[in-house]
């Protein structure tokens, strides 16, 4: 009777044992899967913010080339205006030199 209470009582060891390591290879799996998960979280994380610096970067680039732009065309539409002005005074005083001095009487006919 000794005998059959020492094999139970191994046999409830073991099977104790058995049970305790089963769990805390659960737990290990566990946490090897949550840590996983939360390295996955983080290097999405760090692509995003990746991504919108990009994106800002390139907006940034964009942003400055239509100014750049705008500028030109501001430049050109000035000296553009400013030849436009010299054409017109130039035509201006062409004009007042080919009227003949006898019959217009005077300088150029302003009109």
């Amino acid at each position: 009777e000794e005998k059959e209470a020492a094999l139970r009582k191994a046999q409830e060891e073991k099977e104790a044992a058995l049970r305790k390591a089963q769990e805390e290879k659960e737990a290990a799996l566990r946490k090897a899967r949550e840590e996983k998960e939360a390295a996955q979280l983080a290097r999405e994380r760090q692509a995003e913010a990746l991504q919108k610096a990009r994106d800002e970067k390139q907006k940034a680039r964009e942003e400055k080339k239509l100014a750049r732009q705008a500028r030109r065309e501001q430049l050109q539409a000035a000296r553009k205006a400013r030849e436009e002005e010299k054409r017109a005074k130039k035509s201006k005083e062409a004009g007042a030199r080919e009227t003949p001095q006898g019959e217009g009487g005077g300088p150029a006919n302003s009109s």
